[in-house]
């Protein structure tokens, strides 16, 4: 019995490192501050920034800046994030319709894709200071 729960402890303490872990590798390559530019949007070209950090072991991320900041007072969260490899998707909600952005590394500093399938998205990591 006492081999049990000391079976049982040690299950239960390597499910929580697990859990616990950091970004993978995948998921690394997209931390940090990012400037996007969305093109050809019914109202034109959007500039924002985009900020992906780990929070609690998850890929986490939101739209910064000023203009976030002006028009929602807020970051604006991004959900459902996933990293398949050099790819990003993730969502958010605008004026009460999700949105869909799907992007690919094309160095370690830029990437590309497009929003809702239909306008192209351009990032480019914003160097530390």
């Amino acid at each position: 019995m006492k081999k049990l729960g000391i079976t049982m402890m040690m299950l239960v303490f390597t499910v929580s490192i697990f859990a616990g872990q950091a970004a993978t590798e995948d998921e690394k390559k997209f931390l940090g501050l990012w400037d996007l530019l969305m093109k050809d949007l019914p109202d034109g070209d959007m500039t924002m920034q985009m900020e992906m950090k780990i929070e609690d072991g998850k890929l986490t991320g939101a739209f910064v800046g000023e203009e976030v900041m002006a028009q929602m007072g807020e970051p604006l969260k991004l959900y459902d994030i996933e990293v398949d490899g050099d790819e990003l998707s993730f969502m958010y909600t605008a004026q009460g319709y999700d949105v869909s952005i799907v992007v690919e590394l094309e160095s370690e500093k830029k990437f590309s894709g497009f929003m809702m399938d239909m306008f192209e998205v351009e990032g480019t990591k914003v160097e530390a200071k």
